[in-house]
């Protein structure tokens, strides 16, 4: 085998391996970071509700400005959450074509240039994946919307206790 016939080959198992990693990583993406933001963010309601049927039924009015702006930033941090999701799923589908895109352009230089000298241009530049950047801000507000629900609903459920 020639040396340009087995970089090829190396070339193209480094592709194939890259790209399986991306496509696990796509359909695993739930699963980490983002689930656990929502199913917290989701239990947080829900445990607010079951605090006001339960344990202050009639809350003292002046709280309600840590309530329903908790409530406001929980659903906001569910919602960017579920966005963080589409995001992340557009991302990895764009990386896979972009380097899809990458190996076909290789292949067609591949029969061109000698690999054995050092007579050779370097690959292109790989473009920017738009969704990287979505996915990075919606994971940023999720976060601190979440962080912000929970201390405003507990500042709520504080001046609530009842004191016996």
């Amino acid at each position: 085998m020639s040396g340009s016939a087995e970089y090829i080959k190396d070339r193209y198992e480094a592709y194939s391996k890259e790209r399986e990693v991306l496509r696990s990583a796509s359909l695993q993406l739930g699963g980490r970071y983002d689930q656990w933001l929502l199913t917290l963010a989701g239990g947080a309601l829900a445990l607010s509700l079951v605090f006001i049927e339960k344990v202050a039924p009639e809350p003292t009015t002046w709280t309600l400005v840590f309530l329903v702006p908790g409530w406001g930033a929980l659903v906001a941090s569910i919602a960017t959450g579920l966005l963080a999701l589409d995001a992340g799923h557009h991302s990895y589908d764009i990386q896979i074509e972009f380097l899809d895109q990458s190996f076909r352009d290789f292949s067609k230089r591949a029969s061109q240039i000698d690999y054995t000298t050092e007579d050779y241009e370097d690959e292109p530049e790989e473009p920017i994946n738009p969704h990287i950047k979505k996915l990075k801000l919606y994971n940023k507000i999720s976060l601190w919307s979440f962080i912000t629900g929970i201390i405003l609903l507990c500042l709520f459920s504080i001046f609530n206790l009842p004191i016996t």
